[in-house]
């Protein structure tokens, strides 16, 4: 598989935030903005509740990393990684911080291996995070963490918003 074919490893970010909304309406208008194809890495259950909430009407799939960029013009693609409760929206909680950390960490490690083609993160609620332990300033210094542990190389980390 081309690195062109391979799908961006999208998180999930804090499920009770606009992650999941940012992420429900580019695969929305996927055709029309030539959205690349990703995998949202996160919980199915909060794609389609929020989907219901927002009023887009969507197909999810659960699937494999190697399927995501054949269901995505089709269906919304999730690697499933469960919250474990019912997630309110605009309602963060210590309790999803361990399903943030896990979406971010699975990103890195799918993308490190070759089977995405980079990683695009949703919003994360620090607070929340720092509550549940989280050791790192933010999603920058997390991400250089992880990239240190899964290569062994220092990196300078870099953000962009866009």
């Amino acid at each position: 598989m081309t690195h062109a074919s391979l799908p961006l490893a999208l998180t999930q970010g804090d499920p009770a935030g606009i992650g999941p909304d940012i992420a429900i309406a580019a695969w929305a208008k996927r055709r029309e903005n030539g959205v690349a194809s990703f995998v949202f890495i996160g919980d199915p259950d909060v794609v389609a509740s929020r989907a219901a909430l927002i009023g887009i009407p969507i197909n999810i799939e659960t699937c494999d990393v190697a399927d995501a960029v054949d269901f995505f013009d089709r269906a919304f693609p999730v690697l499933p990684l469960p919250v474990g409760f019912e997630v309110q929206a605009g309602q963060p909680h210590v309790g999803a911080a361990h399903a943030t950390i896990k979406a971010i960490e699975t990103a890195v490690s799918l993308t490190v291996e070759g089977k995405t083609a980079a990683v695009v993160t949703n919003p994360i609620a620090k607070s929340v995070l720092y509550e549940a332990g989280f050791g790192f300033p933010g999603h920058t210094e997390f991400l250089a963490d992880l990239a240190l542990r899964l290569t062994g190389e220092q990196v300078t980390p870099v953000m962009m918003i866009a």
